[in-house]
This record gives structure tokens, sequence and C-alpha cells, in this order.
């Protein structure tokens, strides 16, 4: 896998060197769209490499896994502690030094299963629609002025859907409903009240 990654990181440098090339000494427009394509795939390629082999890492104090976001697959129904149990997570990293979650992985198994099914589900096969709850979660329950802490798409490993949620450090602390705060601890999130609460907004965000 390595030698495979090497290789797909050099060719990635040299199409990029050629397009350098090109701008200066150009081709025609259709020979320049197909190293563009060329190029997107080789960087799909690397992304998808590269979190497959995160994901081999298993979950750690910046790395989640969660089969679904809010499909009860017991049920087949939209169950809001599933849901919950995300929207914890993110806000854990938000508090905490960031970190990935990934939408589409059994936390026991490690088995990318995706999101296919969910999306089929609870969002008439549509990613569109499945984006914009995921979306409307964090307004809803988190705040949109922490959306820019939070990076999201839909990613294609081993030919299924996931969903990288990436967050970065917050500058402030993030709650849950405004009231529920969660940091994250190696490798779970935990939620913190009273003093321990008080000590960790003082020395975390002491710069407040």
């Amino acid at each position: 896998p390595r030698a495979i990654i090497f290789f797909l990181l050099k060719w990635e440098n040299n199409l990029n060197l050629l397009k350098e090339e090109l701008a200066v000494n150009p081709m025609n427009i259709s020979s320049m769209d197909e190293i563009n394509a060329i190029a997107n795939t080789v960087s799909n390629l690397t992304t998808a490499d590269s979190l497959r082999n995160l994901i081999l890492k298993g979950e750690s104090k910046t790395l989640e896994f969660k089969e679904t976001f809010s499909l009860n697959l017991h049920t087949n129904n939209r169950d809001k502690e599933i849901e919950f149990s995300a929207l914890k997570t993110i806000v854990g990293f938000l508090n905490s030094e960031g970190g990935k979650l990934i939408i589409g992985v059994n936390d026991d198994s490690l088995e990318i299963v995706g999101i296919d099914n969910e999306i089929k589900k609870q969002h008439r096969n549509s990613p569109d629609k499945y984006l914009l709850h995921f979306k409307n979660a964090i307004k809803e329950h988190i705040g949109i002025d922490y959306s820019e802490y939070i990076e999201y798409n839909i990613m294609q490993i081993n030919k299924v859907n996931i969903l990288l949620v990436e967050c970065s450090k917050s500058n402030r602390p993030c709650y849950i409903d405004k009231v529920k705060f969660y940091i994250r601890t190696n490798p779970s999130t935990d939620l913190l009240e009273g003093d321990q609460f008080i000590q960790y907004i003082n020395t975390h965000f002491k710069d407040l």
C-alpha cells in the first residue's frame, strides 16, 4: 500500500508540473480537460487511501466513527439519541484539540459500511438532502456561528459513501442546546459539569 501511495503522489506531482508547463505553452482545451480529469481521479484515490489507512488505526482522541448519523438500524427510523451522540462528538472536538468524525464506519469492526442506506431510507436517496439535514442539525443544536470550525463532505471509499466531518479547535466554549458542555478524552467524549467545567474553561479558554 505504501508503494502505491508513493506512486500516486508522484504521479499527481508530475501532472501538476505538466499543468504548469502547459500554462506557459498551452495545448488545446480538450487536452487540458483530460489532464484535469486524470488529476482529479488521482487526488480522489490518494484521499480515499489516506482515509482508509486512518480508519484502520481505530478511534482516538482526535478520531471517532459512527455507523449512521441519525438512522436506527434496528427500527429503520430516525433516532434522536443516535444523532445526539454524533453532535456530542463534534462539540467535544471543538472544545478540545479538534478531530475527525467519520460517519459510515462500524466502530467495533472498523468495517466501512457507508451512509448510502441512510441516505436512501431517510433522505429519498438524495445526498443533498442528507447534507442539508446534517447542516440543520448543526445549526439547531450547536449554532450556526460554529460553522467556521466544522468542514464536512461526502467521500467515496470502497465504492460506498461516507461523511467526513473535520473539526478544528474552537476559540470559545461550545455547547449542545446551549446547555451541555463536552470535551474529548482518549478515546471518548465526556460531559463536564461543576468544578471540572469551571476549571477546564479557565485553563483551555484562558485568553477569553
